[in-house]
């Protein structure tokens, strides 16, 4: 005799695992593009600095690491700031459930991640200071703005094309 039971069931649980798996799917994919997209930006960024700061063959060969390892250090910085202060006042349910006592110690962790981070630029600066002209330290700066508004420039105007 057949159980319908049985068969329903059974094609309850293919289908739910026929989502979980087009769902786990779905996630590695959408990971995949953000980090071809994040190498895609890095590689512009690159080939954009390289373009800006005419860098000499000797010069490019002491500024890449350096300059990688720099935005390594405010990357990790950043992400402290952004996961130790946000998400604990997240966690709290928003600034007004935070104790004087919590607000006072996040603060103070804040204003020892902006040291850290002023003191990490001023290092920087410092290090190219030993072998690069003062004004392709100076260029460096503006191309590195001048990027991130090309950059969200182009996102914007992607944007707008989605939209319509």
């Amino acid at each position: 005799m057949i159980n319908y039971k049985d068969i329903k069931m059974k094609q309850y649980s293919l289908i739910t695992i026929i989502l979980v798996l087009f769902f786990a799917n779905s996630t590695t994919a959408q990971k995949r593009r953000i980090k071809e997209n994040k190498e895609k930006i890095e590689a512009l960024k690159i080939a954009f600095l390289t373009e800006q700061l005419e860098l000499t063959e000797k010069e490019a060969q002491k500024f890449w690491p350096i300059y990688n390892n720099h935005r390594k250090t405010m990357g990790e910085i950043f992400k402290e700031e952004h996961e130790k202060i946000r998400f604990s006042i997240r966690k709290k349910g928003g600034y007004e459930t935070l104790t004087e006592t919590e607000a006072k110690q996040l603060l103070t962790h804040k204003m020892n991640l902006e040291k850290r981070s002023y003191k990490e630029k001023k290092d920087f600066q410092e290090s190219l200071m030993s072998f690069l002209p003062h004004k392709k330290i100076l260029k460096l700066q503006i191309a590195e703005r001048e990027f991130k508004k090309q950059l969200f420039e182009r996102l914007r105007r992607q944007g707008h094309k989605q939209k319509k």
